[in-house]
């Protein structure tokens, strides 16, 4: 029986943690968000570079780093 635990991948500039839940086999392990203001975790059923690519590309289904320059980077013009 394996067990689940969390890897941490990453933090932002609110303390919020980017994690994978790890689960089953690694390229199916979801990320998972601890936001640090209301101590709350949200997963997205998706790995991490989807995930990135969502946050990239402003994608309302990763709801996170909205408040960084992050959001949305990959669609705005250099």
């Amino acid at each position: 029986m394996q067990q689940s635990g969390i890897v941490v991948w990453g933090a932002d500039g609110s303390a919020d943690l980017y994690c994978w839940l790890t689960h089953g086999e690694p390229e199916d392990w979801p990320v998972v968000l601890f936001s640090h203001g209301d101590d709350t975790w949200t997963r997205f059923d998706c790995g991490m570079t989807e995930f990135l690519r969502r946050v990239l590309s402003a994608d309302r289904r990763a709801e996170a780093l909205q408040d960084s320059a992050l959001w949305g980077a990959g669609s705005r013009r250099l």
